[in-house]
């Protein structure tokens, strides 16, 4: 239900603000809640401050996360909230597809 709500309350972003600045204020509210949980959930003896290489280790799937939500809050100008969600929902289909046909690597039941 949240997942599907996510798309709903693009639209509704999209009303009053661009596409870049709904990508902007989504990726600001999961950092802040992100942090706050993380900061509740790090044990006194962890050091608070994120590692260096945990940085880079998500810099590209973080670029590639946020070039895809783009295109996706763009698209959602121009069709429904159902239908971008069901086109998003394929990705289960489609991802094993492209991971077989890529890698070769085929997947258990």
């Amino acid at each position: 239900a949240l997942w599907g709500l996510g798309f709903v309350a693009a639209v509704w972003a999209l009303e009053k603000y661009t596409p870049h600045q709904v990508l902007i204020l989504r990726f600001l509210l999961a950092f802040v809640a992100g942090e706050i949980l993380r900061f509740a959930w790090t044990s006194r003896q962890e050091s608070f401050l994120p590692k260096l290489w945990e940085f880079k280790l998500s810099l590209g799937s973080g670029f590639f996360l946020g070039l895809l939500l783009l295109f996706q809050t763009i698209g959602l100008q121009t069709t429904t909230s159902s239908k971008s969600g069901f086109l998003t929902s394929l990705y289960v289909v489609i991802v094993p597809l492209l991971n077989t046909l890529l890698f070769k690597k085929y997947l258990s039941w």
